[in-house]
């Protein structure tokens, strides 16, 4: 009787989870774009937006009416690993552009996304054993949300989307022994990881009458900055000595280039120009080699 009732409930399909059929929004219902550009090796995609309303209070009525207060801003943050190429690096410069998140390129009624983003900080980091990653922050000042696919400003990119052809090349991949660090000062050591921030910092400018800002500037000189951990090693890097400063400075041209780890061409290039050391750090402990950990500055110019 029991293996009756068993076999009967195992065949009944109506009481059984279909997960096949899940009505939950999973990754591979999940494609990220930048303008009609689809973005490879996404991890999280973070697009959140606040309405400035305000309370509107006034003597003889008892009710609280809101009104506009500002313009609507949507902060955005991205995770990434480096997979083919830096999607982000490209936007650190003064022109805006958009974001998509759809279920299916064919199918972008149904999308949470932004108008207008700027980037406003981006980095890089690497270490020994794990895939080149990015975090970039992102604000948009042209809406975010369920956006109208016959806006002039997106139905472009989303035609494009829809019609473009499927990307069947082979993705590109970064591997630590395929990373190129050139810097004089540390040819000769074993670097375990480094980190490159850009802060682009921006400018919006409003004027009566709009509610979305009439130009949005980017802050040049744009700070860069570059952390690296090393191995001491043997007739290697050697230490600064701060007493030298500022008649005798440690600069450097710096540029670190991410190859493929098959065919070592070249997958992104970071060329931050001339940097200046501003921090050491000398640490020996009994759990391993000693190592130090260094910082560069450095600054981007406007492009002529």
């Amino acid at each position: 009787m029991f293996l009756t009732f068993f076999f009967d409930w195992c065949n009944n399909k109506k009481g059984m989870i279909d997960f096949g059929k899940s009505s939950i929004t999973t990754r591979g219902k999940q494609h990220f774009y930048l303008n009609s550009t689809e973005v490879s090796g996404v991890q999280s995609a973070s697009i959140s937006y606040k309405i400035p309303k305000t309370p509107i209070r006034y003597i003889g009525v008892e009710e609280v009416d809101f009104a506009a207060n500002g313009s609507t801003q949507a902060d955005i943050q991205v995770q990434s690993f480096v997979v083919g190429k830096d999607y982000f690096i490209e936007h650190t410069g003064e022109s805006p552009f958009n974001g998509y998140v759809l279920k299916d390129k064919n199918n972008s009624a149904e999308n949470f996304s932004f108008r207008s983003g700027f980037l406003t900080s981006h980095v890089v980091r690497c270490s020994i054993g794990e895939l080149p990653s990015t975090q970039s922050s992102i604000t948009a000042f042209g809406g975010a949300g369920r956006i109208d696919t016959t806006d002039s400003l997106v139905s472009g990119h989303l035609t494009s989307i829809a019609s473009g052809p499927a990307d069947t090349s082979r993705l590109n991949f970064v591997s630590a022994g395929s990373i190129e660090v050139e810097l004089n000062d540390l040819k000769s050591n074993r670097i375990n990881s480094f980190e490159i921030s850009y802060n682009t910092e921006r400018q919006p400018i409003y004027g009566l009458g709009n509610k979305d800002p009439k130009h949005v500037f980017l802050k040049y000189p744009i700070p860069v900055e570059c952390k690296f951990n090393i191995d001491v090693m043997e007739n290697g890097y050697v230490a600064y000595n701060s007493t030298g400063y500022p008649c005798n400075d440690r600069t450097g041209s710096l540029r670190i280039k991410l190859n493929d780890m098959y065919s070592d061409s070249l997958v992104e290039n970071y060329d931050l120009g001339n940097v200046h050391l501003v921090q050491e750090s000398h640490i020996s402990n009994t759990n391993g080699p000693t190592t130090m950990d260094l910082v560069y500055r450095g600054f981007l110019k406007r492009p002529n």
